[in-house]
């Protein structure tokens, strides 16, 4: 018989995300039940935790009678009911990510189905193979050898032998032969990367994806064979809606796992006291003519008393102050926290008229203080950029705007994004989730720069310079300058391909996130 290690730190969270599947769930919690001795020769403390999309009444008395059936059993799983976000299986997902995340972070989590089809009785072997070789992700899996599905239709079959076919075009490799179950074992920083960069993906996509993802990152991927049994209860929710929506996320995907994998390559981290894109900043410096273009759209008529997250040597700040000038209810605050920045920044300002306030904290800043906070190319550096925004939108008045001026496009994701320290470029779905889980509602996301995505794929993906030349700024802020102001404003082609976008969000004091949370780096 083999002896296992018993792992004196180590923690197992059970996800099921489920609604109205509580006879179900009665009978996966029976099978957890039968292998709970066996997970307790890999760790010390098992948890389950159930994102329920059920009315409030039904929660209630899902959570009553599982604690009564563990209790009935002698069992010491630690049980949790959430009730669950309303908006569908991977919203939910998400949810209990967060939430383990929060209250157990260094917890393995396997996640699978709450309607018995996942025979949780297979754990075990999915949790031993994770701990033992270090993976970051291994899948229970119909298709791989030794596995099988029992009463899947034929046409069921086809779709999902047809879907696995495209999803390895997209980044998930090939030797993943079951990529769209949901019956998986997450290491723990599997779980913090999918929480951190898996946006806007809803439905059946966000499974495939989330391992597109890890897979990219380097994030090792195994498979353990397992039988998929017919439902016991609800019904399916596959339909040819869903596959169709589904099929349509294979772009984003492809183009979140390329990002990825660059990512990868060319990344170079900063500190919270050292911004190491500097180099960059003093060769945009010499974009006036941009930097004003930026400020005047994206200053309201009447400003009022502003914050400017990220001023760093002030060109942004220069350009704000000139284009509001004429507002005498206009005051600027300026946070930058690199101190070799910041003298470039009081130098910058001291040439203006308006007084402004330069600080190295938000510590001392009032809370609900602001009517604008602007950050111009400041998210993309910012690894948890949910909790960063939650934090930040609470220096808002109550009905209070952010402004954000963001990267667009992962597929050019290039060379100087990496030197420069930007963890994402976004699409319009990932920047409404992000708003969306701050407690913020996007009121306008405006694509800019709509001929400098080309120059920009070219230079730093194609020819992966290192460098931006302060010659080809300066060329196209005095050429290029006019033509991408009158592209920007037609109505079409902005849409398809832009470098950046605008977006105007309004604080509405009401998170997604049902729990409190710090502000991440």
């Amino acid at each position: 018989m083999t002896h296992f290690a018993r792992r004196s730190d180590g923690q197992v969270a059970f996800l099921l995300a489920t609604k109205n599947e509580f006879e179900a769930l009665s009978f996966v919690v029976s099978e957890l039940i039968e292998v709970e001795e066996s997970l307790g020769r890999l760790v010390t403390n098992i948890r389950l935790v159930i994102v329920d999309d059920s009315d409030d009444h039904e929660i209630s008395e899902t959570k009553r009678r599982l604690t009564e059936q563990l209790a009935d059993n002698g069992s010491i799983i630690e049980l949790s009911v959430r009730a669950g976000p309303g908006a569908g299986l991977s919203r939910a997902v998400l949810d209990g990510f967060r939430f383990i995340d929060e209250t157990a972070p260094d917890s393995w989590v396997i996640n699978l189905d709450g309607d018995g089809q996942h025979d949780i009785r297979a754990a075990p072997d999915l949790l031993r193979l994770a701990i033992a070789t270090h993976t970051h992700c291994v899948i229970g899996s119909r298709w791989a050898r030794g596995g099988s599905a029992p009463g899947l239709g034929f046409t069921r079959r086809v779709i999902s032998r047809s879907a696995i076919s495209l999803l390895h075009r997209c980044g998930i490799p090939k030797k993943v032969k079951d990529p769209t179950t949901s019956f998986r074992c997450y290491h723990p920083a599997a779980t913090r990367e999918i929480l951190r960069e898996l946006r806007g993906f809803d439905g059946f996509a966000f499974f495939p994806a989330s391992l597109a993802l890890i897979a990219s990152l380097g994030m090792p991927v195994a498979e353990v064979p397992i039988v998929f049994r017919p439902r016991v209860a609800g019904t399916s929710k596959l339909s040819f809606s869903v596959l169709k929506t589904t099929m349509a996320q294979l772009p984003r995907i492809w183009s979140i796992s390329r990002m990825a994998r660059k990512r990868v390559k060319w990344f170079r981290a900063g500190t919270t006291e050292q911004y190491i894109g500097a180099d960059e900043l003093f060769a945009l410096r010499s974009a006036t003519g941009f930097q004003h273009y930026v400020a005047n759209i994206s200053s309201p008529a009447q400003v009022g008393k502003s914050l400017e997250i990220g001023a760093g040597i002030g060109a942004s700040a220069e350009a704000l102050l000139n284009a509001n000038g004429m507002d005498p209810t206009f005051h600027l605050t300026l946070f930058e926290p690199d101190p070799s920045l910041r003298e470039k920044l009081l130098e910058t300002t001291s040439r203006c008229a308006i007084k402004t306030t330069i600080v190295d904290s938000l510590d001392g800043l009032p809370r609900g203080a602001f009517e604008h906070i602007f950050m111009y190319s400041v998210l993309e550096h910012i690894g948890n950029d949910v909790d960063f925004l939650t934090h930040i939108s609470e220096f808002l008045t109550p009905d209070g705007r952010l402004v954000l001026f963001v990267p667009r496009m992962p597929t050019i994701f290039g060379t100087i994004d990496g030197s420069s320290g930007h963890f994402r470029r976004y699409d319009k779905a990932s920047i409404r989730s992000v708003l969306t889980a701050s407690g913020l509602e996007a009121e306008l996301i405006s694509p800019v720069d709509v001929l400098g995505w080309f120059p920009y794929w070219i230079t730093y993906s194609v020819f992966k310079r290192r460098r931006i030349a302060r010659s080809a700024v300066q060329l196209n802020d005095k050429i290029l300058l006019p033509i991408t102001k009158f592209a920007d404003r037609l109505p079409l082609f902005p849409r398809i391909a832009s470098k950046n976008f605008l977006i105007h969000a309004v604080y509405t004091h009401n998170s997604s996130r049902s729990y409190g949370s710090k502000p991440r780096s």
